[in-house]
């Protein structure tokens, strides 16, 4: 508590009169902030809510907070472990398909290993880690795009391959009107 009341005078100095804060700076003073915000309300509650109740309930709150940022930083981990397909597909589920079989990470991270060109997901929230073979050059044209009935489709080409992104949405595009996506042959 020393620290924050020593360290945030020279904080608002510099954000506010000096004019030559940064980044850090402006972290560090709205986490001093925040704390004696809090620290405020703690005092103010302890004189209403008996110690054991407001301990339990700060400890609920510090929990949920907690999971909250961990939930918020989860991701997709897309493994490709066919070297010769020449794009990968990522279709976000509007609920008329059949999702990839994926398996999950600790916390909330999900895994998908794929030999398919098109895969199939619930929730797309983020943009996808690709893992990609080795015969991919390191690298890969990326594109989004979407259909009326499906709203996000990312598209990763294989730069050594001589498909293009026109093609591959004819090709999907029929897919959708002949219903012939392929079932998942994911490896759980």
């Amino acid at each position: 508590m020393v620290f924050f009341l020593i360290i945030t005078p020279y904080l608002i100095y510099t954000f506010l009169i000096a004019q030559n804060a940064e980044i850090g700076e402006v972290l560090w003073l709205f986490i001093a902030l925040l704390v004696f915000v809090f620290l405020l309300l703690d005092r103010i509650l302890i004189r209403f809510v008996r110690q054991k109740i407001l301990n339990f309930i700060e400890l609920v709150f510090l929990f949920s907070v907690f999971f909250f940022y961990i939930y918020s930083g989860r991701q997709t981990v897309i493994n490709v472990l066919n070297p010769d397909i020449p794009y990968l597909m990522v279709i976000e589920n509007n609920g008329n398909l059949q999702n990839t079989a994926s398996s999950y990470r600790f916390p909330f991270s999900r895994i998908i290993e794929t030999r398919d060109s098109i895969i199939v997901v619930k929730n797309l929230t983020k943009f996808p880690e690709i893992h990609i073979p080795t015969k991919w050059a390191e690298g890969y044209v990326y594109d989004e795009f979407s259909f009326p009935e499906y709203p996000k489709i990312l598209l990763f080409l294989n730069p050594e391959q001589s498909v293009t992104t026109e093609e591959v949405k004819a090709d999907l595009e029929h897919r959708f009107r002949n219903q012939t996506l392929p079932d998942s042959d994911s490896v759980p």
